[in-house]
């Protein structure tokens, strides 16, 4: 897999020999995503968010006053004039954001919600400053989802979604061995409901179809036969579940699987969980026994795999932490942009200034 990887990054951003940290601007900074890539970014030896573009949303203040009090450095800008008054008035020094300030960047993250990235992004584009749009909008940009990132030209990048991010690790993980996969996801239904916990729509499953999540990975994996089932969603879901049914060229056992596994960053097998619940105990006495502020599990456990018996046949269930998966390959792929990084080894460097840790 390493050609397949290593094809299509483009050239690095920067110049190795620069001493300093690559510079990143966060738009969407006091949103729930925003406020943990700002966090998370101070802890890389390479990067740090260095400006703030933010608006006002009564949801997010109070984190916007946490995020500036935890990162002092930081400096805020909004690009929307009518909310420049609003914000000095909450105590926010912030400024309007203009073109020269693209400047003072070198690459910019986009945590904003959809529909609301496609001015900034051209915008960006035209002052020359490549920009990762964290949206969900299928189709905006390029697509990366590290270790992998699809074809084509241009600096407006789109960061794949919680499931993309772990199909695409799972997938160049075992991609010498596979000829075909077929996946079926559980996941958070994405509305909010303001109802009692017995409510009905609360209860309930939402069906949809996996067919737009199959073609966006085709980006990724054009020569895999790659299938995606209907995708269920349940309300208030943190992990969620991929079940996977793989075919291999030559038999293969468990061994072998689970070795190709546990040498990738990001995924860690754990054949004995029988839940969900299972693993985040295991998270929380990996957190006890290692005294890390951050819980050091890896966020793409698997459990299962072939028969001790040779066979051509690989089934596993995964489960993914949908609040780690979403910040941490948008590191990863900064990390490669900007500096040239093998994207292995950019993951290798995130998981290890994140305190995630894969005791053998």
């Amino acid at each position: 897999m390493n050609n397949q990887i290593e094809q299509g990054w483009p050239v690095p951003i920067l110049d190795k020999a620069i001493e300093r940290k690559a510079r990143i601007a966060i738009r969407g900074a006091f949103g729930q995503l925003g406020a943990r890539l700002i966090g998370a970014l101070g802890k890389q030896p390479d990067l740090e968010a260095t400006i703030g573009i933010v608006r006002r949303d009564p949801t997010a203040e109070l984190r916007g006053f946490a995020t500036v009090e935890g990162n002092p450095n930081l400096r805020l800008y909004t690009s929307d004039e009518g909310e420049l008054g609003s914000l000095k008035d909450l105590g926010f020094d912030v400024e309007l954001w203009r073109n020269q300030n693209f400047d003072d960047i070198d690459l910019v993250i986009d945590t904003t919600p959809p529909g609301k990235g496609a001015d900034f992004a051209y915008r960006s584009r035209e002052n020359h400053k490549p920009i990762i749009v964290q949206s969900g909008e299928k189709g905006f940009g390029r697509l990366v989802s590290p270790p992998l990132i699809a074809g084509g030209e241009g600096i407006i990048f789109e960061a794949g979604d919680c499931n993309v991010n772990a199909i695409s690790v799972i997938g160049s993980a075992l991609w010498d061995m596979l000829s075909r996969v077929g996946v079926n996801i559980l996941m958070q239904h994405g509305r909010f409901f303001h109802g009692r916990l017995r409510d009905e729509p609360v209860l309930s499953t939402y069906f949809v179809s996996g067919k737009p999540t199959q073609e966006h990975l085709k980006h990724l994996f054009p020569s895999l036969d790659l299938t995606v089932g209907e995708i269920s969603q349940v309300p208030s879901l943190r992990y969620y579940t991929h079940t996977y049914i793989m075919e291999t060229a030559d038999p293969v056992d468990a061994g072998e699987v689970r070795e190709l596994l546990d040498q990738h960053p990001r995924i860690r097998c754990l054949p004995h969980a029988t839940s969900t619940y299972d693993v985040r105990e295991f998270d929380n006495i990996l957190r006890a026994a290692g005294g890390a502020r951050l819980p050091p599990i890896v966020p793409i456990i698997i459990r299962g795999g072939t028969p001790f018996e040779k066979s051509k046949t690989v089934e596993m269930i995964v489960t993914i932490d949908s609040r780690r998966i979403t910040v941490l390959p948008n590191i990863d792929a900064a990390r490669t942009l900007l500096w040239g990084i093998e994207p292995i080894e950019s993951m290798r460097m995130t998981d290890a200034t994140m305190h995630f840790a894969k005791s053998r």
